[in-house]
């Protein structure tokens, strides 16, 4: 089979603008797994609630306000579940994190059943940035310069404050170290609230990036959370950077694999888990305060 290049060069684009909502969702699961040792499996389904939430923020005040709203919305529903449910857990088995996270599922689930019931809903692209840009025969979507050049920003104002800021400091001291961390007098239950706020937000800002592109169904919240444990495994717990890169790496290949063996699409992530596994079973690096 034959492919042009202009349409390899188009797929690739289009990885690394799916890349950059996966490195979105899954930013969240590592910061929260880094810093608490909480395995969040619920950050999927608060990922799908906030791609509902979405249509209704767009209708009432516009695709533009919905980036600010949605991840605040998802935020205060993060301190909600943190203060009322996940506080409770941090010292306890990982197998009890998974029965709570499912339970917290299936009430989500109910909940966005009830509301918008069981229908798919689509979000229409906001008309600013519909069509493409054609650069040599190359069609790249407006939409994807939009989400890769927000994702960029927002990745670049992560590290600035994990590694340049005193909230920073205490973020990464509070993954060392916990107990000397309180010993220091910082208050490590607030540092985890605003880690589980920020988590929770990510996955909003994920939705709110991801809604135009794909439709709202009940259940979606199972494949995504896959895809966030795909690369927080690859890009190593608890790191940022490892995300970021490991977004990029499964969201090209996928594209790409879409192109040339269609057939095997859904199978991708999970080769370059199990190659990651084999490889380098730590990830690419290390934890926040490696």
């Amino acid at each position: 089979m034959e492919i042009e290049i202009s349409a390899i060069l188009g797929q690739l684009v289009d990885g690394v603008g799916r890349g950059m909502i996966y490195f979105l969702l899954a930013a969240g699961l590592t910061l929260i797994f880094g810093v608490m040792n909480i395995v969040n499996f619920a950050h999927g389904v608060f990922y799908m609630l906030g791609v509902y939430l979405c249509f209704i923020v767009v209708r009432e005040f516009g695709f533009g306000p919905g980036f600010i709203l949605v991840p605040l919305f998802l935020a205060v529903i993060g301190a909600i579940a943190e203060f009322g449910l996940f506080r409770r857990i941090y010292k306890a088995e990982h197998a009890m994190q998974l029965l709570l996270s499912t339970g917290v599922i299936y009430i989500v689930s109910d909940v966005v059943r009830l509301v918008w019931g069981v229908s798919p809903l689509t979000l229409e692209m906001p008309a600013l940035l519909k069509g493409f840009f054609s650069i040599h025969s190359i069609l790249i979507t407006k939409y994807n310069v939009f989400v890769i050049s927000l994702t960029v920003l927002i990745a670049a104002v992560m590290f600035f404050i994990l590694y340049r800021t005193k909230i920073g400091s205490v973020i990464r001291a509070c993954t060392v170290d916990p107990e000397m961390t309180i010993c220091a007098g910082i208050n490590v239950h607030r540092v985890f609230l605003l880690v589980f706020m920020v988590g929770t937000g990510l996955a909003g800002l994920a939705a709110i990036a991801a809604a135009p592109m794909i439709s709202a169904v009940l259940g979606m919240d199972a494949q995504m959370i896959i895809v966030a444990f795909g690369v927080v495994i690859v890009g190593g717990a608890g790191s940022i950077g490892g995300a970021f890169i490991a977004a990029l790496v499964i969201g090209i290949v996928e594209c790409l694999g879409i192109l040339i063996l269609p057939q095997f699409a859904e199978a991708f992530l999970y080769i370059i888990v199990v190659i990651s596994l084999l490889l380098r079973p730590s990830g690419l690096f290390g934890k926040l305060a490696g």
